[in-house]
């Protein structure tokens, strides 16, 4: 483990970037602003790596770039940062996978800063060349040659991510309590939104199970037991079963009134309240994974925002999340 004079810098270096981090007025002038201000607003804030930026998410992925320069220079321990960017690498891979079921070029949509190289990753899938590459990940690939249904192919590569993830937990040197409960509770997570969601397209359990992820802490029986129940009664039930008080709350809203997008929000907070709690420990990693998690987070919000702004769709605070930003 690194040494605690490394872990006092880094933390007090992340303290002082967090006065970057948006705030609730900042979101409120954000929310009102037509989109060529609001992306003034955002490059006088400081938004973005460089500044010339002429887009929304091009300054969204900046800024994640320069977010993760930072992480990358000042971690003690790059192997328990480094886990939070196989979701990049996740995300890429069900582009490149999906490109190929839909024969179209998604070079222009994949995202840089994962822990696979773009061309590593497009290499392994174009041509089985797996040197280097996670283990889950090369298994995944070789599952999905023949697939072409899009949720089938979400749902294992979101398992390969999280079993990368908890391949590195499981060794003895890299063992922590605090980010295996952060990442199996991540697991149910999205092992809810897949139930409910399920729910109100009307799938069966069978067609569930396929969509669930192995290696959280609810029992999956559970989980599918509440397909069955309907939308709003299997959110009641999934409340039922569920372990963490804001998870119980959340889905017991969803179920006085649907809104997937902010039970989305809700449960992202609950993951994000188990890396909070420990931020006070300065001579652990918690502080810097929260700093990465609120950009990542902020990140979701300003595409939500955005998104909004396009479509001419009136979005406000409550439903950005702003109040817990």
């Amino acid at each position: 483990m690194a040494g605690g004079t490394q872990y006092l810098f880094a933390v007090g270096r992340v303290k002082a970037k967090e006065e970057e981090i948006i705030d609730a007025g900042m979101w409120q002038r954000l929310i009102d602003a037509e989109p060529d201000e609001a992306l003034r607003l955002l490059k006088d804030h400081g938004y973005g790596e460089s500044g010339e930026e002429t887009s929304a998410e091009a300054m969204i992925a900046s800024e994640m770039t320069k977010t993760a320069k930072f992480i990358a220079e000042i971690s003690p321990e790059p192997a328990f940062t480094d886990l939070f960017l196989f979701p990049i690498d996740g995300y890429n891979l069900k582009l490149m996978l999906k490109g190929i079921v839909m024969r179209k070029d998604v070079t222009p949509h994949l995202r840089e800063g994962g822990a696979i190289a773009i061309q590593r990753l497009q290499r392994a899938v174009e041509s089985d060349a797996f040197d280097g590459l996670p283990k889950a990940f090369a298994r995944a690939i070789k599952t999905l040659e023949t697939e072409t249904d899009a949720r089938v192919i979400s749902t294992v590569v979101d398992q390969a991510v999280y079993d990368a993830i908890l391949d590195v937990l499981s060794e003895k040197k890299h063992d922590n309590a605090l980010l295996k409960r952060y990442f199996k509770a991540s697991i149910d997570h999205t092992n809810i939104l897949s139930v409910i969601r399920a729910g109100a397209l009307g799938y069966d359990e069978k067609a569930v199970s396929r969509l669930l992820i192995d290696g959280g802490d609810m029992d999956k029986a559970k989980l599918l037991s509440a397909v069955s129940d309907g939308e709003d009664h299997g959110a009641l039930a999934l409340a039922g079963v569920a372990a963490e008080d804001g998870v119980k709350k959340a889905l017991a809203r969803y179920a006085e009134r649907p809104n997937i997008g902010m039970l989305e929000q809700a449960l992202d907070r609950a993951s994000l309240s188990i890396i909070s709690s420990a931020r006070g420990d300065v001579f652990g990693i918690a502080p810097i994974l929260y700093f990465r998690l609120m950009k990542e987070r902020e990140g979701k919000m300003l595409r939500m925002l955005f998104a909004a702004k396009r479509g001419n769709v009136p979005i406000t605070a409550a439903e950005l999340g702003v109040k817990e930003a």
